[in-house]
């Protein structure tokens, strides 16, 4: 599920504006699947259930807010990002939270969806600061929301710090992958020519799961 709020009423509370989104949701090949328009009264909150929308598989999606008062924000050479907290369950599970990834689109004047991603000439390298080595099975979980196609190197060292394995996969714009990691992996190296490539980690113990940021 994801907790979204009424962002005008965070940033001027006194004037009571009703906040109209448009929630966008991708598949995995960076297609829209589905556009929700959302009205949310004066600080209000609302769920939005993705196992209640009749969608299958997975991907990402955008929430966009527009309010009366948004164009003071843009005049003032500012911005706003969606940065909500998305609630992951299994079963009768407790939920896990973890909030919005980054800023990283907006709908310019012809409606138009515009990445901001920034793209880099050479591959940059990051390394999730996380180890491996308590879980029964892990996944990485990458997403590009660029306007081109990103190229991903996911290389995996074992517990003496030795790279054993190398894993190249391509994402489409807007997409996103799912990879599982090598039994042996304890730390994992991301390399790619985006700016900020931090991925989703998803860790299964023998009992449940936890799923965070890298």
């Amino acid at each position: 599920k994801f907790m979204l709020t009424n962002l005008s009423s965070q940033i001027f509370p006194e004037r009571n504006e009703i906040d109209n989104v448009n929630f966008l949701i991708f598949d995995n090949f960076g297609l829209i699947i589905k556009e929700l328009k959302i009205k949310l009264d004066p600080f209000e909150t609302k769920e939005i259930y993705f196992s209640t929308l009749n969608i299958n598989g997975f991907g990402s999606f955008f929430a966009f807010h527009n309010f009366k008062s948004l164009q003071t924000i843009i005049k003032s050479n500012s911005f706003i990002a969606e940065r909500g907290y998305v609630g992951y369950k299994s079963n009768q599970g407790v939920w896990n939270f973890m909030h919005g990834n980054k800023f990283a689109a907006y709908i310019n004047k012809k409606k138009k969806l515009k990445s901001i991603e920034a793209i880099t000439l050479r591959n940059l390298s990051y390394m999730p600061q996380v180890s491996f080595g308590d879980c029964k099975t892990a996944f990485i979980i990458l997403n590009n929301p660029s306007n081109i196609n990103i190229k991903y190197k996911l290389l995996s060292f074992d517990k003496n710090d030795n790279l054993f394995y190398t894993k190249n996969v391509s994402i489409p714009k807007f997409g996103t992958i799912i990879s599982k990691l090598e039994s042996d992996t304890k730390h994992l190296k991301l390399s790619s020519k985006l700016m900020l490539s931090r991925p989703v980690i998803l860790k299964y113990y023998n009992t449940y799961f936890d799923i965070f940021h890298g």
